[in-house]
């Protein structure tokens, strides 16, 4: 059997996104590595138009997702390696980067559990705590309320 290098360290910025993006969709779907097949369209539509993530290009870093998740080391590499890409982030970076990961979650209508897990772990692998989390997450809540309560107001 031929073994297939695949890349383990000295993530990029846009590779450490994409795949913690990537990880998201397939949390509330069996694992295979064949994931785009089975992805839901509004998940994938996030990713490809949300100005966070269009910025990282994440659908063309499918491939190192893909080959991390087949070896059976994606969290252990997201943690160990890919949180280093996050170093020189700032807070607000990491915000908007939360934003952008339950915007995925609240693409299909439905929030799992497996959703809410990953989203603690990406707080890790980023470098927040779950305090962090919790008070970005309320911020984001309240912003959204406030919108839709502008949009009901005639």
């Amino acid at each position: 059997m031929i073994s297939k290098n695949i890349k383990t360290t000295n993530f990029t910025l846009a590779e450490a996104v994409s795949c913690i993006a990537l990880y998201m969709i397939k949390s509330d779907r069996k694992l295979e590595t064949r994931m785009f097949y089975r992805a839901d369209d509004a998940e994938i539509k996030v990713i490809s138009e949300d100005p966070f993530f269009a910025q990282f290009n994440v659908i063309s870093n499918q491939q190192i997702f893909s080959d991390l998740l087949a070896s059976e080391k994606l969290t252990e590499i997201m943690l160990k390696e890919m949180s280093k890409s996050f170093v020189g982030c700032d807070v607000q970076f990491k915000e908007d980067l939360i934003n952008a990961m339950v915007k995925i979650i609240l693409a299909d209508g439905i929030i799992e559990e497996a959703e809410e897990t990953i989203l603690n772990f990406t707080a890790k692998v980023v470098g927040l705590t779950g305090a962090d989390l919790l008070r970005i997450t309320r911020k984001e809540n309240e912003r959204m309320q406030a919108g839709l309560k502008k949009k009901i107001k005639y």
